[in-house]
This record gives C-alpha cells, structure tokens and sequence, in this order.
C-alpha cells in the first residue's frame, strides 16, 4: 500500500467526482481506495467517475471493482447505530484483507464523518493510515487520534472489506522494497501484522504469496522461513524479536 494524502496539493483542488466538493475537503474515501490501489486519488477519480460511479461527490465502493477489477467488495456493514461488530473486523485482517472504515471523529452533535484504513489491532484499538494529513504523524492508532474518550465500537459507523489488494500492513507506507527488514538475527518470532511470504527460491506449483496472520509463531533465520515442506522468504513483515510473550 502506497500513503496519498487528500490534501496534497497535486489534487486536493480538484473537483471530487461529479458534485461541488473538492478532493482535498471530501475525498477520504476515495483515498483510502487509491492507497490501497496504489494509484494517485485524482486518477482513480477520473477512472471511477467514467464508470458512473460517484453520486455526486460520493463514491460508490460497489462501483469501485467494475473499474479497477484485481479488487472486489466481501462485505459491508452499517453501524451507525449500534455498536460496531469488531470481530467483522478483526477476522477480515487476520485474513489479509483490507478493512476500510468510516468514523465519527467528535463526540459533539452529529456525525462528523470521515473515512481511514485500519491495519491491524494493537490492544483495544487499531493501527491506522489516515488519508487527511500532509505527513500521517503518530498516534496512528484509531483511538489514538479520535477516541476523545470512546471506544471503537461506539467511533466506527461502517464498515468495508475489500479483498484483492495487496499487503496494508503499516511498514508498507512510505516504504520501499529496499527498506530493510526490523528483525536483525534469526530467533523464535511472531508477528504483530499479517507476514507475507513467497516461496524461494521459487516453486511453480505452489502458491506465490503466503500470508501469516497477526500472532503467528515461527523461526526466524534472519532470512527465510522454512515450514510446510518450503522455504520462504519473508517480503513484508514486523515481529517481535526474542522470547514470545
């Protein structure tokens, strides 16, 4: 996953699909979805909005696959009023998929909506990439930036699982293939995200991305993982290093 910020000034005034908003005033959910594609917002924009896809300023994520089709919705869920179901939640990430959501992000009156991408559980709350600021500064987690005193259950007003993505695990922003992996020796590891895995050297006739879901213990030789009769080389990871907790 590549970090778009909506207010970037190479789109944050541009029009949001067919409505009077701007992308950099309105368009987090767009974002969110061009994080996940790695396409820059205002190009996902154009090509969603050709599909017939936005409402106005609101983008249909129904519409969203019909124009970029490695992508595909599993489920949605409106909890606006009623506590969000955070096990749909936790289930989704423990299998590698994406989990958009929309929050309130105030206590006051009303709904003050806006959308982030969550990326794995830490505690009683979620790691986040937030498509509103320039630079997504700590705290990144959920409740960090817009508990203000409540839980997740009670902020969270939709949710959307998306499948068909590659990686969101949060060392991928603003990362590069070349960063190097924070685990420096071999030891007994878990993870603290999902753990993407390809065989290595490769193997036809398996498949090419193995996915460890958050908490999975394994060896760790500082280089490959070796189990199910393959070796593999870990390509996104973090883990904790040393004795397991």
């Amino acid at each position: 996953m590549k970090r778009y910020s909506q207010q970037d000034a190479k789109w944050k005034e541009k029009q949001l699909g067919t409505g009077e908003c701007t992308i950099g005033g309105y368009g987090c959910f767009l974002t969110c979805f061009a994080m996940l594609l790695e396409v820059e917002p205002d190009k996902v924009n154009d090509r969603v909005k050709t599909f017939g896809g936005f409402a106005g300023s609101l983008i249909s994520p129904y519409v969203v696959p019909n124009a970029y089709k490695q992508m595909y919705i599993d489920s949605q869920t409106y909890c606006a009023n009623t506590p969000a179901p955070l096990d749909t939640i936790d289930r989704a990430l423990a299998n590698g998929l994406a989990v958009i959501v929309q929050i309130d992000t105030s206590p006051s009156a009303d709904i003050q909506s806006h959308f982030v991408i969550l990326t794995g559980k830490v505690g009683n709350d979620y790691g986040m990439v937030d498509p509103w600021p320039l630079v997504d500064e700590p705290p990144a987690t959920l409740l960090g930036r817009y508990g203000k005193g409540r839980n997740a259950e009670t902020i969270i007003t939709y949710i959307l699982v998306i499948g068909g993505v590659d990686s969101i695990m949060p060392q991928d922003v603003n990362s590069t293939d070349s960063d190097p992996l924070p685990v420096a020796s071999g030891g007994k590891v878990r993870t603290i995200a999902r753990c993407h895995l390809r065989t290595y050297p490769a193997v036809e006739d398996k498949s090419d991305i193995l996915v460890l879901p958050i908490g999975k213990e394994f060896e760790w030789t500082g280089e490959t993982v070796t189990g199910d009769g393959y070796r593999w080389k870990v390509v996104k990871c973090y883990v904790e290093d040393g004795s397991l907790k």
